[in-house]
């Protein structure tokens, strides 16, 4: 329990020892050589982005029998991404679990079912291209590359039994039971069955996963177009591709909304193609303002503005 407690801590020890490697005055100073116009380009993108991930949610709610508008989603998912970024392990995520059921009417199974694959398919994909990624990096850092197609095919296969329900209901045990609440636990532990209710084959995923790739891309963009703004000069798709390493890294549940590891990742990653580490961290926090912290400030929004629902 004590190291459970202090695991998201260890983000933050990341995030003020660089500060503190790089100097606070040349970070300071980083910040003012960006030009707006590049920042209010990239900030042009978080429509499109928002839309384009709810509509993959929108998605597997259909898949799943789950009626829900559009706009509704929508909102769910920018939530979602507030109680992300403000919680250890971006667990607060989780948070549209409690929405989905009382909207939908539907059992809390079914609504974590539809939660988690909606994470997983996003997880897979940022996977899948930060493994892309890495083989720019293989050269330098081999390690990244074979560390990172073993997380992808073991999460992929783990994902793809999990889809199964007789194979499905141990690893369900194991891997997410423990750590719900305890009073969602003794309902679901009691009616596993409904967990698996109208569960989608993988095939029918492949669609999703197809529209996560493109939200990926269009986030790598978004910190592309903020890295022109600083005069780094790397190929496009190089580029957002690396930076998705750092994306993924930011998943690790050692910080809050991937605060330090993001950040040290992207410091790192960029390093190999000769980028100033105070350019590369200061790239990376605008890149977090622009892809969560405004989506997730209007979640947050939302969040306080609801009573009983929208």
């Amino acid at each position: 329990m004590k190291l459970k407690n202090f695991l998201p801590v260890i983000g933050i020890i990341i995030f003020i020892y660089i500060i503190f490697e790089i100097g606070i005055e040349n970070i300071y100073k980083s910040f003012l050589l960006i030009n707006p116009i590049f920042f209010l380009l990239a900030s042009a993108l978080i429509i499109p982005r928002v839309l384009l991930s709810s509509y993959k949610w929108l998605f597997i709610c259909k898949i799943q029998k789950i009626n829900l508008p559009l706009s509704y989603i929508t909102k769910i998912f920018l939530i979602s991404v507030f109680y992300g970024i403000v919680t250890p392990a971006s667990l607060g995520g989780y948070v549209s679990i409690f929405y989905i059921k009382k909207k939908a009417n539907i059992s809390y199974e079914k609504s974590i079912t539809n939660s988690l694959l909606d994470a997983s398919t996003e997880f897979i994909s940022g996977l899948f291209l930060a493994l892309m990624g890495s083989v720019f990096l293989i050269k330098e850092y081999p390690g990244i590359f074979s560390t990172l197609l073993f997380i992808f095919l073991f999460v992929l296969v783990i994902f793809i039994i999990f889809l199964r329900k007789e194979k499905g209901e141990f690893l369900f045990n194991l891997f997410i039971l423990r750590f719900l609440p305890e009073k969602i636990k003794l309902v679901i532990s009691k009616s596993f069955e409904k967990f698996y209710e109208d569960i989608p084959r993988f095939r029918d995923l492949l669609f999703p996963i197809f529209l996560e790739i493109i939200v990926w891309l269009i986030m790598g963009i978004q910190v592309y177009i903020i890295a022109l703004g600083f005069g780094i000069d790397i190929p496009i798709l190089k580029f957002i591709l690396v930076c998705i390493i750092s994306f993924i890294a930011g998943i690790i549940p050692i910080s809050t909304g991937g605060l330090g590891v993001r950040e040290g990742a992207l410091v790192f990653v960029l390093s190999v193609f000769s980028v100033n580490p105070q350019i590369a961290f200061v790239v990376s926090i605008l890149g977090f303002v622009l892809t969560n912290l405004i989506p997730g400030s209007i979640g947050g929004f939302y969040s306080l503005k609801q009573k009983d629902g929208f």
